[in-house]
């Protein structure tokens, strides 16, 4: 949807640099995680954040629908990586809403 919205293209997707998300996207708590999922999955180098990220999507969608079994794709993550990951989904998720708010009331 704010693809669509001038407010939003003009005022707050040029801004890409400046969000908490990508700050904390680019942070040493991230940069660990991605460097310690790495290794413990056998890569002698450090995959993507996207790759990192799609992991972590089926290890919780997997997680969902099958709640009484542990999925395989969880094993890549100690507790504190999926804490990283989990809030910086909830940055994302925050930021976008606020925007999305303020952005409407103006």
């Amino acid at each position: 949807p704010q693809s669509n919205c001038t407010s939003w293209i003009e005022g707050f997707s040029s801004n890409e640099d400046e969000k908490e998300e990508t700050l904390f996207r680019n942070s040493n708590y991230m940069r660990q995680t991605i460097h310690e999922v790495s290794e413990r999955l056998g890569f002698k180098y450090d995959l993507s954040f996207d790759a990192i990220y799609d992991i972590y999507d089926l290890c919780r969608y997997e997680k969902a629908w099958y709640y009484k079994s542990v999925s395989p794709w969880c094993a890549a993550f100690t507790h504190f990586h999926l804490k990283v990951l989990e809030y910086y989904e909830d940055l994302s998720y925050y930021y976008g809403s606020v925007m999305e708010n303020l952005i409407l009331h103006v």
